[in-house]
């Protein structure tokens, strides 16, 4: 169930939601006493069969009574173990941004299991060198192009927030993709303008090649050569 199946709900339910009826599950998953001894799951498992033993034996009268009880239950326990739920998010970071193993889904073999292999390769870098051209254009990039990394940054924690909350997989990181291509097709069109001479007043051109400058300072010396001559 996602955020599309909210109108649903809303009307076979009369709940308004800004979430979803499985948000409370999807936090629960991530935030218990055992977690960390179950994540990362072990290659092709999910951890979809914890889900039944995370419900304590409670009959739900509805999908949002089943929703509140495992989002109090989350809460309650990230509340009061911190350390533990501190050390669960690095985990759970290392997955979404920095694993090269697919965790939480099917492990093929054979020829799709190389193409898996080398599609995740190629993903991570590609979402690697989107953060890194970010955070420098960021830090050290024209104030007059900053808002594009801002927007970029701004996307990626927003999508990973809520998986670094609960529980996140490497098919979760996915959906960045597109934002990281678009991202950086950006940025090598930005560059192949050539660089901003001007940030205050974002006038574009190139510096002057050794051509043009040996041609002026060519006739800047025989304009004072024949100045001198007139004297």
């Amino acid at each position: 169930m996602r955020s599309a199946d909210l109108g649903l709900y809303t009307i076979h339910t009369g709940h308004f939601s800004v979430g979803t009826s499985v948000d409370g599950i999807d936090l629960h998953k991530g935030n218990y006493a055992e977690f960390l001894d179950r994540y990362p799951p072990p290659a092709g498992i999910s951890l979809d069969p914890y889900d039944a033993a995370l419900n304590g034996g409670n009959d739900f009268k509805s999908e949002w009574v089943f929703n509140e009880y495992h989002l109090h239950v989350a809460e309650d326990y990230m509340r009061a173990h911190p350390s533990r739920t501190v050390e669960a998010a690095l985990w759970k970071a290392e997955v979404f941004f920095l694993s090269l193993r697919k965790i939480g889904s099917e492990r093929y073999s054979g020829w799709l299991g190389i193409v898996t292999g080398i599609s995740m390769v190629l993903f991570r870098l590609l979402l690697w060198t989107a953060c890194a051209v970010a955070i420098w254009l960021l830090v050290r990039g024209p104030a007059t192009i900053r808002w594009a990394p801002a927007i970029y940054l701004g996307l990626t924690i927003s999508i990973a927030a809520p998986y670094l909350a609960g529980f996140a997989l490497t098919r979760h990181a996915s959906v960045l993709i597109l934002p990281s291509a678009l991202f950086l097709c950006w940025w090598i069109l930005e560059h192949s303008r050539g660089p901003i001479r001007d940030p205050a007043s974002g006038i574009r051109g190139r510096m002057p090649d050794s051509r043009s400058f040996v041609s002026g300072h060519d006739f800047s010396r025989a304009a004072s050569t024949r100045k001198l001559g007139g004297l």
